[in-house]
């Protein structure tokens, strides 16, 4: 089913994309993510400082929390299942299948 996003999530989403995925995991080669390689940077995010709020210019908290790891895990794991309908690779149809579930 098809949905649409109002302006703020689609903000949202931009947000972690830019602030958190690309600079730390956008040139990793596809043969490397792996259980391990993502495990490792959820971790890495852990110790990573909060972005600041460009509305309120103060950072939720000091480091990224476990809530915004988890809209982060939902939004690759989206992005790799839209992959996968897209066909564009088979490694990353038999990653999701076999190791990306489990997270």
């Amino acid at each position: 089913m098809y949905q649409r996003w109002v302006m703020s999530t689609y903000q949202g989403k931009v947000g972690l994309i830019k602030n958190y995925i690309k600079p730390m995991i956008g040139k990793a080669k596809l043969s490397d993510l792996n259980t391990h390689f993502i495990e490792k940077y959820y971790q890495t995010l852990l110790n990573t400082p909060a972005v600041v709020n460009p509305m309120t210019g103060k950072a939720k908290n000091e480091f990224v929390g476990t809530g915004t790891i988890r809209e982060i895990h939902k939004l690759l794991r989206n992005c790799f299942e839209q992959a996968i309908k897209w066909e564009l690779t088979y490694r990353l149809k038999r990653l999701m299948k076999t190791e990306l579930i489990s997270l």
